[in-house]
């Protein structure tokens, strides 16, 4: 019998059967696909090599990538302070205080204690028992206006600015471990009526990054 496209239906069986066709699902059970379906050999072994060629070229990179990090975290790459080693025992003294601003050098040698002891392996203890003994002197506190309020021109927001200088000292040997002068921290406060900060309060806050900035430059120089 011959259809519409002049093709005898015995010729078309032919060609239908004379197509590969696979034997068993589990096989092919790798590239996944079904035993029902024609397929074209040579197709599905290229689909096959190139998948497993992309599977193991990913080896390599993985491998590299390890490999980079395992570098990186040998070379040192931290953020863990290094602070010397020599030394296990501070002592503390109440800061001198050459302005008129009163007891900023108390609030400051508080804050210094309170950082040594939080971030340091030191111990910080009294001056005859101490391996080091770190000495300062607040030796400026001014302010400055920043902003202005646009109806009265009155100052809307201030800047205070700390400033100090310190020595730590080895008591037993004498050596000058760390030395600076001009060391200033800043604080800013809006006395205006909405908010009402005061002038104590951005002096608090530069007195604490001081002893932040100080305690930082007691680690290791490297």
């Amino acid at each position: 019998m011959t259809n519409d496209d002049g093709f005898k239906s015995g010729t078309l069986n032919r060609m239908t059967n004379e197509i590969p066709m696979t034997k068993d699902p589990s096989e092919d059970r790798e590239c996944g696909h079904s035993a029902a379906i024609p397929l074209d050999l040579g197709f599905w072994n290229f689909i096959c090599h190139s998948s497993s060629v992309m599977r193991h070229s990913r080896l390599p990179l993985v491998l590299a990538m390890a490999g980079i990090l395992l570098v990186l975290g040998g070379c040192g790459y931290t953020q863990k302070e290094l602070f010397p080693t020599d030394v296990r025992t501070v002592s503390v003294p109440i800061f001198a205080n050459r302005t008129f601003y009163q007891r900023v050098e108390f609030d400051l040698s508080e804050a210094l204690v309170k950082e040594i002891e939080g971030r340091t392996p030191y111990k910080v203890v009294a001056s005859d028992h101490a391996d080091t003994i770190l000495r300062g002197t607040v030796t400026d506190i001014s302010q400055r206006v920043l902003t202005y309020t646009r109806d009265a021109g009155l100052p809307q927001e201030l800047e205070v600015t700390v400033t100090i200088e310190f020595q730590w000292t080895n008591v037993r040997t004498g050596q000058l471990l760390r030395d600076r002068k001009g060391f200033a921290a800043v604080g800013r406060y809006i006395p205006v009526r909405e908010v009402g900060e005061r002038f104590a309060a951005a002096q608090h806050a530069a007195v604490q990054r001081l002893a932040e900035d100080v305690v930082s430059a007691m680690a290791a120089d490297w």
